[in-house]
């Protein structure tokens, strides 16, 4: 259920379209079905988290419900590409003195615990590291991001989550020197932003014990620095 777009001219006289490659708008596992809306000059987007026929791997059907929206993104052409970011409204969503920072420098390791529903901001400049992990742990559960520096490959792993699906998924991301990651987590649903949003994954994760989560960042040789910022989240509420 791939949800992307392509991107050319259209001749009008000769009835075609002349375009470039198909690109996936998201690169994650439960991105469905995308959803444009026009406001003012700025174009937003809604995905809908959950893929058709896949009830199944969903724990929350037992509960009486399936599925979600993601967040409003805001889609911005740039550089020859599409970029999605979420719209800077939900900025008024961090909660008052949550802000947490951690620099490090010639590290490779850092550790951040977030709240059920989060904000996390993060620059990672590489250094010598070829290889990157940043994990988000519950407990003994864990989903993983493992980027390929060299091949230029992200991986997306919830194999060592006990609920819901598992599996792994790939994309190409182009990366020099730094790794740029914006994280939304609202209990299930997890939104992750690559490069200023050049990329993004969207995906549902159901910890058994899901009251804070760690995310670790590790590498196979030291990082030149890592920063990290987070936020603690109101509860996003639709006013009529």
């Amino acid at each position: 259920y791939q949800s992307g777009y392509v991107t050319g001219k259209l001749l009008v006289d000769e009835g075609k379209m002349v375009h470039g490659p198909f690109e996936e708008l998201d690169h994650g596992f439960d991105f469905y079905a995308p959803q444009v809306l026009s406001y003012g000059k700025r174009h937003i987007l809604f995905g809908w988290m959950g893929m058709p026929e896949r009830e199944a791997e969903y724990p929350t059907q037992r509960e009486g419900w399936l599925y979600a929206l993601t967040m409003p993104r805001e889609l911005i052409w740039k550089q020859g590409q599409l970029y999605s970011e979420p719209v800077r409204e939900l900025r008024k969503l961090r909660r008052e003195g949550s802000r947490e920072q951690q620099t490090l420098y010639e590290s490779a390791e850092l550790v951040v615990e977030l709240t059920q529903q989060a904000e996390l901001l993060m620059d990672i400049d590489a250094g010598k590291a070829q290889h990157l992990v940043i994990e988000l742990l519950w407990g003994n559960e864990k989903t993983r991001f493992l980027y390929d520096r060299q091949e230029q490959v992200m991986q997306l792993d919830r194999s060592d989550m006990e609920l819901g699906g598992h599996g792994i998924r790939k994309f190409r991301l182009s990366m020099e020197k730094r790794l740029s990651l914006q994280l939304y987590m609202d209990r299930t649903a997890v939104e992750s932003f690559w490069q200023q949003g050049a990329y993004a994954a969207s995906f549902m994760v159901f910890p058994v014990k899901g009251d804070c989560v760690k995310v670790r960042v590790f590498s196979d040789a030291a990082m030149e620095r890592i920063e990290a910022v987070s936020w603690s989240l109101r509860e996003l509420v639709w006013e009529k």
